[in-house]
């Protein structure tokens, strides 16, 4: 199949609600997202008898996910971030693709950073990071 590049316009970060059924709700106000920026950790395996260093790889760590959302005070999925920074409990999120209804990144994490922006000028902003906690699932 030929590379099909897709516009991040349209992508979403969503997180489920804690009640059951959890239900994912789009995370508003967002106007930018990187990662997962994971990366896999090296083990030195150098013996005394080596020339030049030696790794292996150990455990992967999928990273964290920062993002950026115009603040709304009274905006429920923002508010839900907070209470995830502060009950420091897992949540479930996915970043869904533009290109197709179907193409996702599932993962469950912990809200880590809110921080918030108010410069002059501009928007009022909230600063987040969530870090992953266990694996990836995507689906294309």
């Amino acid at each position: 199949m030929a590379y099909q590049p897709f516009s991040s316009q349209g992508c979403a970060l969503k997180m489920a609600t804690t009640a059951l059924p959890a239900v994912f709700a789009t995370i508003d106000g967002a106007v930018g997202l990187d990662g997962p920026d994971g990366e896999t950790e090296e083990i030195e395996v150098t013996d005394l008898a080596s020339t030049r260093k030696a790794y292996i790889l150990g455990l992967i760590e999928e990273g964290q996910i920062p993002f950026d959302v115009m603040y709304d005070p009274a905006n429920a999925q923002q508010a839900e971030l907070a209470l995830a920074k502060s009950d420091r409990l897992v949540r479930n999120f996915k970043i869904t693709m533009s290109n197709t209804d179907l193409s996702e990144i599932a993962f469950v994490g912990l809200v880590k950073k809110l921080s918030y922006s108010f410069q002059k000028g501009e928007a009022a902003k909230m600063k987040c990071s969530v870090r992953v906690t266990g694996a990836l699932t995507i689906t294309v």
